[in-house]
C-alpha cells in the first residue's frame, strides 16, 4: 500500500483481506480498514506448526487470538514447563502440542535443536502471549526481543505500535542497548521523512497509551530499516548498529 501508484479503487474487487504470522503494523491495519472494504482475518502459525490460532473478525483488537480446529496450546511461566500454566493478565510463553498430526517431526539431521524446541510433548514457539480474562490470547511479542530495562520488561513490539501512529513516522524499530544505569536502555530507530524531533516523539509517547517507563530514552533516525523479504524488521542488524549519533531523551 505503499507503492508507488497506490490507488485503492484498483482494490475494489477485493472482498476478504487475511494475513499470517504474529501481527500487523497498526499503522497498515489502520490504512487497511480506512481504504478497503473488506473482511479482515488473522491466522497465527509457524513454519513447524502450521496455523495454530486466528481471529476471524480482528475489528479493533489485531493482536487478538484463539485457537482453532484441532489445535492444543498452552501459556506458560517464562522458562516453565508444561504444566506451569500462567494465570489470567499473565503473560507466558504459547506452547502448541506436539501431538498434532499439522506439527512437523523435527528438524532434518538436527536432534539437538528438535529437543530444545519440542520438550515434554509440546512445541515451545519462543512467542509471548497475554491470557485475557475471556480466554482469548493477547500476542505480545518475541521472548529473545524482550527488553529488560530498570527492572522492567518491555516488549519492542508495543513501543513501535504508539510510535508507528504518529503522523510523521515512516516506519519504526525498537531495539535495546546496553546502558549502565537502565541495564538495557530502549531506543527507537526511526524513519521521518518529515523529520519529526526527539521532542515531538517522546511528547506523542507521554501522552499517549504506552507506561512512562516503556516510552525510548534515545532515537536514532535512519533513512530506512532493514528489513527481509518477508518485510520482518531484522532487530538482530539494528543492535549492531553504534551509537554515535544517538539523540538522548
Amino acid at each position: 500500500m505503499s507503492a508507488p501508484g497506490y490507488c485503492p479503487e484498483r482494490l475494489s474487487s477485493i472482498r476478504n483481506l487475511m494475513w499470517g504470522g504474529a501481527t500487523i503494523r497498526p499503522d497498515l491495519f489502520r490504512l487497511i480498514n480506512e481504504d478497503l472494504d473488506v473482511t479482515t482475518s488473522h491466522l497465527y502459525g509457524t513454519t513447524e506448526t502450521m496455523v495454530s490460532l486466528y481471529n476471524h473478525a480482528p475489528g479493533d483488537e489485531p493482536t487478538r487470538l484463539r485457537p482453532g480446529l484441532f489445535s492444543s496450546v498452552r501459556l506458560v511461566e517464562f522458562g516453565g514447563g508444561a504444566d506451569d500454566l500462567v494465570e489470567v493478565g499473565e503473560e507466558g510463553e504459547l506452547l502448541i502440542s506436539a501431538a498434532s498430526d499439522a506439527i512437523f517431526d523435527g528438524y532434518l539431521d538436527m536432534p539437538d535443536a528438535t529437543a530444545e524446541k519440542i520438550r515434554d510433548g509440546w512445541y515451545h514457539t519462543g512467542d509471548t502471549f497475554r491470557l485475557r480474562q475471556d480466554g482469548d490470547l493477547e500476542y505480545s511479542g518475541r521472548m529473545d526481543d524482550i527488553i529488560r530495562s530498570g527492572g522492567e520488561n518491555i516488549h519492542p513490539d508495543e513501543v513501535e505500535a504508539a510510535l508507528s501512529n504518529h503522523p510523521e513516522v515512516s516506519d519504526v524499530g525498537v531495539v535495546g542497548f546496553p546502558d549502565d544505569y537502565w541495564g538495557e536502555m530502549v531506543v527507537a530507530c526511526v524513519v521521518s521523512e518529515d523529520a519529526a524531533s526527539v521532542g515531538e516523539l517522546d511528547s506523542w509517547c507521554r501522552e499517549g497509551p504506552l507506561a512512562a517507563y516503556k516510552r525510548p530514552r534515545g532515537y536514532l533516525f535512519m533513512e530506512s530499516l532493514p528489513r527481509n523479504a518477508a518485510n520482518k524488521l531484522l532487530r538482530t542488524e539494528l543492535r549492531k548498529l553504534g551509537l554515535g549519533s544517538l539523540q538522548r531523551i
